[in-house]
């Protein structure tokens, strides 16, 4: 990433000329443009919603490469309730095209933002982790939200874990590669409770043992709830993305993608193919691309520990 300072505009910044220095220089953090961006939350607020909107509703035609990006991040970072169902929205995308537009930021920092912008209420972020046609790593960041909420002492643990064995069982009668995701998230509240429905989703084959095996589940439950280290909870509260320059930096805004493809942000699985030029080979790279997403959760939950 460039440490050159970015252009600011010689007239004062508005939402729009804002947007349009995010898209100017794609390749690096403009952070100017955040600042101004900060310095008027009222105003900026309903522009970075639209973004989101556009992105969302137009995949294979918004002219947006990395201003929803920034969106999503300072929304988080404003805690702005009125952009929660957009920033919902993006879990509902259709599986290529969020991959496109928002590569690892589902596995990575969706779940702190939705849980930064919804004000307390955990009803739009339940229905996504049981809409079934949403994506998976979105749903499994849906339901690390809840999660995060009740770690932060936000929520109250036993109704979230009666919540998520619920949409277990109903992803067991459908054998769902998502009721691993969601099992790995739960682990994080020691739910000694779901012990019994855990084996029986391994004796029944539908938990996949290559992402965690049952004997480190029975291992991480040793402790229960209330024996867990102090360090660790610390270390799993909720912390909302302020330092949003931080946030923000540490992301890779350099690399080429193919002109035919819209998005530009990364990270992303070094050499992925974006923008696919026909069926065959998009249904080609989706396991492999299904495989690396799963490892990359996997990653971040041991990262975790």
């Amino acid at each position: 990433m460039s440490t050159d300072e970015n252009t600011k505009p010689a007239t004062p910044w508005t939402p729009q000329s804002i947007l349009a220095q995010f898209e100017a220089d794609p390749g690096r953090h403009q952070r100017d443009a955040v600042e101004a961006a900060l310095a008027q939350r009222n105003a900026i607020i309903p522009a970075l919603i639209e973004v989101l909107h556009d992105v969302s509703r137009n995949p294979d035609t918004t002219a947006y490469q990395v201003a929803h990006v920034y969106a999503a991040y300072l929304l988080g970072h404003f805690r702005a309730a009125e952009a929660h169902a957009a920033l919902l929205e993006i879990g509902r995308m259709d599986d290529d095209a969020q991959w496109r537009h928002y590569g690892d930021f589902i596995t990575e920092d969706y779940a702190t933002i939705l849980l930064a912008t919804c004000a307390g209420d955990y009803s739009g972020i339940k229905h996504l982790v049981a809409d079934q046609a949403a994506n998976i790593f979105a749903r499994s960041a849906a339901a690390a939200a809840l999660v995060l909420a009740v770690r932060s002492e936000l929520a109250d643990r036993d109704e979230i874990l009666q919540f998520i064995r619920e949409i277990l069982e109903q992803e067991y009668a459908l054998d769902s590669e998502f009721a691993t995701l969601l099992m790995a998230e739960s682990l994080d509240l020691r739910p000694v409770e779901l012990l019994p429905l855990i084996e029986q989703g391994y004796a029944k084959d539908i938990l996949d043992p290559n992402f965690i095996d049952l004997e480190s589940i029975r291992h991480t439950l040793g402790d229960g709830w209330q024996q867990a280290d102090e360090r660790y909870w610390q270390h799993q509260r909720f912390h909302a993305p302020d330092d949003i320059h931080a946030t923000l930096s540490r992301l890779n805004w350099s690399g080429e993608r193919p002109a035919h493809s819209p998005a530009t942000l990364l990270p992303r699985p070094a050499g992925l193919p974006f923008g696919p030029s026909n069926k065959e080979l998009r249904a080609q790279k989706t396991k492999k691309k299904k495989k690396r997403k799963i490892a990359a959760a996997s990653r971040k939950r041991n990262r975790r520990k």
